[in-house]
This record gives C-alpha cells, sequence and structure tokens, in this order.
C-alpha cells in the first residue's frame, strides 16, 4: 500500500461495483467503472478469472476443456488460520516419520497425510489433503488444505454458497487437526480466509500458448518475458481422485504472446488465466509467476506508450522484443539464459511421454520418473483407453464405456491378447458398420502379436498411441 500511496500517478479504486468495457475486435476502447469513463493507451488485465478480457470479446476456455474434459477443473480451498501450533514438536514429529514427500523450513511444512487421509467430512464433496503450513510472524499457521470440489466457481452464487459450506467445514477441521496432529494439541481455529482460492477457471486464447512440452524441454524462446518453477500440481478435480504431480521442473520460460490476447492490439492479461494448457496452467498459475508477467505487462505497456506501436508490433519485432527485455532485466526482472530440461530428448519414450503428460494422464512425479516398466492392470487398461482416446478428441462412440460392468473385470495384469479384445470392444461397440468392425480388427492383430505376455506401461502407451493416429489417419 505504501508503494501505491508513492506513486502519483496511480488511482486506486476499492469496492467497485460495476465495470463496462468498451472494446472493438482488435483493442480496447475504454472502461466505464461505477459510472465514470476512462480511456487509455493500453489496458492490463490482471484479475483472476480475467473479467476484462473476457468483457473486451477475447475467446478462452473454460478449464480441463482443451483436453476435452467439461465441466472439470482443480479443486477450489479455504485457507485456515489456527494459533497455538507447538513448531518444533511438529517439526521433530516430521523428522522421526521421515515419510516421503514430507519436509519444513523456518516458515512452512508440508507433511501429514497419514492423518489428514482419515478426515471424514462433514459434508459433500468436501476433501482435506496432506497439510501445507506456512508459519505467520506472529506464530500463527495457515493451512491451505481444506478442499471443495464440484463448483462453478464463475458463478457468484456457488462460490458464495461453497465459501459458507468451507466455513463451517473448518471448525471440524481444526478440531480433528488438534486432536490427531503432533505439535497441534493445544492449537485452536483462528480464522478464515475473506474468499476461496481459486486455481482455475479460465483460459485465454492467446498469440500463444504455454503447453507442458514447453515446461518439461525448459526451451528459451526468443520472446520470453518471465521465468517459472513450481511444480505441475494436478490438484484433486472430483472426489474420486487425489490430485498428483505430473513433472517437477528446475525452470522454464514463459513467451510474451501467453499474455497478449488473441487478435487484441492493446490488452495484456498478465493472471493465473493467461493463455496456458490446462496442464501446464498446473505450474504457470501461481502467483509468483503472476507477478514476473505483471511486470513484463507493465514494462511492455510503457514501451507501446513511449513509442506509439502496439502489443502486436512488440510481439512480432524482434528489436522491440529486446528492448522489452532488456527493460525488464533493468527493473530487475530474471530471464536466464540457460536451459535446464527435465526430459532427455534422446529417450526411447520421449515423445509418448510428452503427450501422455500433456494429456494429463502420465505422472512423473517430483523426481521427473517415467516408470515404463510397470506393470497395468485390465481395470486401469479399460479407463486408460477411454480417457486417451476422449482427450485426443476422438468421436465418443469409439470410446465410450457405458457397456462395461468394471466390477466384472478381472484384477489381473492386462495381456496383449487382452488388449486387443478391450480396445476392439470399446471401439467397436456402438458402430455399426461391419467394414470398419473389421478394419479395425485387422489393424490391431497387426500391431498387437498374439502372446500372453504381461504388457509394461511404455508398451500399453505405444500401442494406444499407434491406434489413436491409426483412427485419425483413416478417419473412423
Amino acid at each position: 500500500q505504501n508503494m501505491l500511496d508513492a506513486e502519483k500517478n496511480i488511482t486506486q479504486m476499492y469496492e467497485v461495483e460495476d465495470i463496462e468495457i468498451g472494446a472493438t475486435e482488435t483493442e480496447v476502447t475504454y472502461a466505464i467503472i461505477d459510472g465514470d469513463k476512462y480511456v487509455a493507451t493500453n489496458y492490463m488485465d490482471c484479475t483472476q478469472d480475467a473479467d476484462i478480457t473476457v468483457a473486451a470479446g477475447a475467446e478462452y476456455t473454460i478449464g480441463w476443456e482443451d483436453i476435452n474434459e467439461k465441466n472439470k477443473s482443480m479443486s477450489a480451498t479455504l485457507v485456515i488460520k489456527m494459533e497455538g501450533v507447538d513448531w518444533e514438536k511438529m517439526c521433530k514429529y516430521i523428522d522421526d516419520a521421515n515419510l516421503p514427500g514430507t519436509g519444513y523450513s523456518n516458515n512452512g511444512a508440508w507433511a501429514f497425510g497419514e492423518f489428514t487421509k482419515k478426515y471424514v467430512p462433514s459434508q459433500t464433496h468436501m476433501r482435506l489433503k496432506a497439510l501445507n503450513i506456512g508459519k505467520q510472524n506472529d506464530g500463527s499457521v495457515l493451512l491451505n488444505s481444506l478442499q471443495i470440489l464440484n463448483v462453478n466457481t464463475l458463478d457468484e452464487n456457488q462460490k458464495d454458497a461453497a465459501y459458507k459450506k468451507c466455513v463451517i467445514e473448518a471448525r471440524n477441521v481444526a478440531k480433528f487437526i488438534a486432536e490427531n496432529i503432533p505439535g497441534f494439541e493445544n492449537a485452536h481455529l483462528a480464522g478464515v480466509a475473506d474468499e476461496l482460492y481459486v486455481r482455475e477457471t479460465r483460459h485465454i486464447v492467446g498469440e500463444e500458448k504455454l503447453i507442458v512440452k514447453d515446461i518439461l524441454e525448459s526451451n528459451r524462446p526468443k520472446n520470453a518475458v518471465a521465468m517459472a518453477s513450481y511444480p505441475l500440481d494436478v490438484q484433486t478435480t472430483s472426489i474420486y481422485d487425489w490430485g498428483y504431480v505430473i513433472a517437477n521442473p528446475k525452470q522454464y520460460y514463459i513467451p510474451f504472446g501467453c499474455i497478449v490476447p488473441k487478435g487484441f492490439e492493446n490488452l495484456l492479461t498478465a493472471s493465473r488465466s493467461a493463455s496456458y494448457s490446462s496442464m501446464a496452467a498446473g505450474s504457470a498459475r501461481v502467483i509468483p509467476t503472476g507477478m514476473s508477467l505483471a511486470e513484463a505487462a507493465a514494462s511492455a505497456a510503457a514501451i507501446s506508450s513511449q513509442r506509439g506501436i502496439t502489443m502486436q508490433e512488440i510481439l512480432n519485432n524482434s528489436s522491440f522484443m529486446k528492448d522489452l527485455q532488456q527493460l525488464i532485466t533493468v527493473k530487475g526482472g530474471y530471464i536466464d539464459k540457460a536451459s535446464k530440461p527435465i526430459i532427455n530428448k534422446n529417450d526411447r519414450n520421449y515423445n509418448m511421454i510428452i503427450e501422455m503428460c500433456e494429456k494429463g494422464i502420465l505422472s512423473l512425479g517430483y523426481d521427473n520418473t517415467f516408470k515404463a516398466d510397470e506393470m497395468i492392470s485390465e481395470t486401469d487398461f479399460i479407463l486408460l483407453v477411454k480417457t486417451y482416446l476422449k482427450r485426443s478428441f476422438i468421436r465418443e462412440e469409439l470410446w465410450n464405456t457405458d457397456h462395461i460392468n468394471l466390477l466384472d473385470v478381472p484384477d489381473k495384469i492386462v495381456t496383449p491378447n487382452r488388449v486387443k479384445e478391450i480396445i476392439y470392444d470399446i471401439t467397436t461397440y456402438n458402430i455399426k458398420d461391419d467394414q470398419t468392425k473389421e478394419d479395425i480388427e485387422g489393424f490391431l492383430n497387426i500391431v498387437v502379436p498374439e502372446s500372453t505376455e504381461e504388457l509394461t506401461t511404455a508398451r500399453v502407451y505405444e500401442i494406444l498411441i499407434g491406434f489413436k493416429e491409426y483412427i485419425i489417419r483413416e478417419g473412423i
């Protein structure tokens, strides 16, 4: 606030009730804020849900629509505050337990999943994850672990109702933590955040899109304006999953085109709703990245205003782009020149790793390891076929599994013969054309020779990718 107050040319407005945006197909022309009209050279939208950008008419997707998963997005969280924690006792337990994926620092800790998984919510669509703990200067802690699911957080009524549910649940959570978590025996609930922490809503369609491949390869584009390094952390999306980590990047770059809405000349979107794929947003959504992008946006606006050029001209002119990067650097921004990939392009499984990660199917975890030799069960294979073909935008008749009762599926490792049977059954069950059925069976007989050997995950992925390419190639 002191920094804002020191800027003579910044007008601050709070508790705004109404914003109206005027725009053409290529530029924002004005903003009316609570009845007062403002006209500017450039407009920067740093709202969580890119509300200004959407009001201007920019394209966007919601949640996981980009991988053909409608009404699916990461959970929201209510952060709760507790006081009276014995930090030293808590840390000693974490040391003594020595469980994977746990740890602590001077002002943070991540642990206790062995306890929180036993929590039984008092309401539907609630979940208590392993505790992410932030220690405040006054000794109190913030817990970012109470999740709520199946909420359209773009709907203010739904979001408000979800918030109220979480406030009620927070009391039960605090009681459970005090009764079960070492170091919290004398702790009590001291408050909750005044709004939900919403991880995902819209994804703007920008001039460029950050995808998982960019993150894994850590290639430095010529128009990089920010860097990031947070794990590709896909949080819980339903009561049937616990979330997962696609990968753990060392560092990667975000190109300028990710904050330039497609076709717009004077509008930048620097928030978690910038132009990222839904899976890439698992990393790029976090606040430090947004802060870096906001600095880049402000620098671009300065150059645009001083030189009388548009954002499109900056994006498409290498000289202007170098000037932008230099200004970011002069202001303290960091754009390293050294790429630090976490995946080897010479790995024989490279292409399948990229594709499966981008579709949110493969988790490399925090250690970035593809367990190629792991086996896969028949039940998991059925779910994999459906999910992979769906997220590849293959027509629904070829992946609909409504006719399969998973309770009837034997609990055993999938073999080549069963792979053929299962793929054939799923993809032809709703197909009436006999020639198409015969063609699919013929292809499967070629790529999956008869055998009773148990198939590894890598081999299963290879078969599925080949089958998908066949379906697309033949127009089935």
